[in-house]
């Protein structure tokens, strides 16, 4: 890839970490859990420290007993962009395998279930055919 990628000089990016070293989680709309976690990867990140002030602010506000919360700023240096075009070319042909192979088998539980259809109409025919011959609706 020939871009040329774009990025400030200095990008920095927030979290909130509180005194136990505990990293505030992501938790997503209506989220649910713990609210802290041990492990980074699970951190919600901030673009802007303005959000990440406000969990710092909320909970020196709600738990003041308890030492506030930490704003870490994470100084970014190296950007790398990966080029996914090979993993996406494998991606779409598997997906297009796969719809192939859905279809195949949704083609013969259809056939299975009309000539399960068939046998049944069948069996009706004969069963309606053996009452016409018995003459129980003679005129």
């Amino acid at each position: 890839m020939d871009e040329k990628l774009e990025i400030p000089e200095k990008l920095v990016l927030y979290a909130v970490r509180n005194s136990d070293g505990q990293w505030f989680r992501r938790k997503g709309y209506g989220g649910y859990g713990k609210t802290w976690c041990g492990e980074f990867h699970k951190a919600r990140i901030y673009t802007a420290p303005k959000g990440a002030r406000g969990v710092v602010t909320w909970f020196a506000r709600q738990y003041p007993d308890y030492p506030p919360p930490h704003l870490v700023a994470l100084h970014i240096g190296a950007v790398e962009v990966i080029d996914e075009s090979d993993r996406l070319k494998k991606v779409f042909v598997d997906h297009v395998t796969q719809k192939a192979r859905r279809d195949a088998r949704h083609k013969q539980m259809l056939l299975h279930q009309a000539q399960l259809d068939l046998d049944e109409a069948q069996r009706r025919i004969e069963e309606l055919n053996v009452d016409e011959n018995d003459g129980c609706c003679e005129h």
